[in-house]
């Protein structure tokens, strides 16, 4: 370059690195809990950065020989920091496992029938457990990363197992639907009354049904016609359904499902009468409710809930899946004896009628039509 008298001049410069005063690094970053590859992890150092492949390979190169801090940061990951000697020339190789942040698992648990929240679910899983509350709702907050299977949990319910996979600090939305515990059923579909501890009366027919190839049929003219099932436990908290259809309306009252006790006291009844309004009886306490009528020749379903508890005992009742006011009660006195029987029919004699019934469950929670 030159320069004349009194005259100013620019001049720059780009240097190349020197390349023979640095060196290189190389490694792979992987999961901490499993081993697995991180791909698109962050490597940096003061003077750059990279991303690492997808089978989390990173390299760095042109880094001044000495002491240098490496950082590999990933989301969802604690980011780990190393000092790496970089040496003229050399190749250095530094590995990072990064730790997984926990995630988290929450959700509702609720009533497969209703879709009602359910409070006091037990939620678990092989980390711990908690409860849910009053919405149904339940959470942990803090879930190491990996496959695990949660249950839930509630008396009443059959329980429900989910699996779930939980990412580094992923939020998991899991629900659980909990169907009450079935204690007896018979849709009629073996052809017979086999499944009932006792039957007298009531037979099987495949002419008049609410699905499937059979239901029960009560036609009598003074004699008795009902069955009756022991269940295998009492039960204080109970709901009894049947579907029904009356072909004769009764020349007086006509059970149509009923709740006794293991040792056949009657506690309380579901019935009909001659004008074919469906009425609540209540044997402990002697006293009777008249409801809705239903329509002849039509298929209902009439749900029975009792839950007994001396003088403040509840009873529940539903037509075609709609709650009857005029049947409910929530002061009853159905005394202290839980049920263990099922009446289907009418025990007493000296009355004329023809009714069917078919799909028969017992549950103890809300069965639906």
């Amino acid at each position: 370059m030159n320069v004349g008298p009194g005259q100013t001049v620019s001049q720059n410069f780009a240097l190349a690195p020197d390349t023979a005063g640095s060196g290189s690094i190389s490694g792979v970053v992987t999961d901490a809990m499993t081993g697995a590859p991180l791909s698109d992890a962050s490597i940096s150092y003061s003077g750059g950065a990279t991303t690492t492949d997808t089978n989390g390979n990173y390299s760095l190169s042109g880094i001044p020989a000495g002491q240098t801090s490496i950082t590999a940061d990933d989301t969802g990951y604690a980011s780990q920091t190393a000092t790496v000697k970089i040496t003229k020339g050399g190749k250095s190789t530094q590995d990072f496992a990064l730790s997984p942040l926990p995630g988290s698992v929450a959700g509702q648990v609720t009533d497969a029938v209703t879709g009602r929240a359910l409070a006091g679910a037990r939620v678990s899983y092989s980390g711990g457990s908690t409860m849910s509350d009053v919405s149904g709702r339940y959470a942990f907050p803090s879930v190491t990363e990996g496959t695990y299977t949660f249950t839930a949990a509630l008396p009443g319910y059959d329980p429900q197992s989910k699996t779930a996979a939980v990412g580094p600090a992923a939020s998991v939305d899991l629900n659980f639907s909990l169907g009450s515990k079935q204690v007896f059923s018979d849709g009629f579909e073996s052809g017979s009354m086999s499944s009932w501890s006792s039957n007298s009366g009531l037979i099987v027919q495949g002419t008049t049904v609410h699905q499937g190839s059979y239901a029960a049929e009560a036609s009598a003219a003074g004699a008795a016609a009902y069955a009756r099932e022991n269940l295998p436990t009492t039960y204080t908290n109970l709901y009894a359904r049947t579907y029904f259809l009356v072909r004769t309306l009764p020349t007086s009252t006509v059970n149509l499902i009923g709740d006794r006790t293991a040792t056949g006291a009657s506690i309380s009844r579901i019935y009909i009468d001659s004008q074919g309004r469906i009425g609540l009886r209540n044997d402990v306490a002697g006293t009777s409710m008249v409801g809705p009528s239903v329509t002849m020749g039509a298929w209902h379903s009439v749900e029975l809930h009792v839950v007994v508890n001396g003088a403040s005992s509840t009873i529940e009742v539903w037509l075609d899946g709609v709650a009857v006011g005029a049947l409910t009660t929530q002061t009853a006195n159905l005394g202290s004896v839980g049920v263990g029987q099922v009446q289907l029919g009418e025990n007493q004699t000296g009355r004329s009628y023809d009714i069917a019934f078919d799909d028969v469950v017992v549950r103890t929670a809300r069965i639906g039509p």
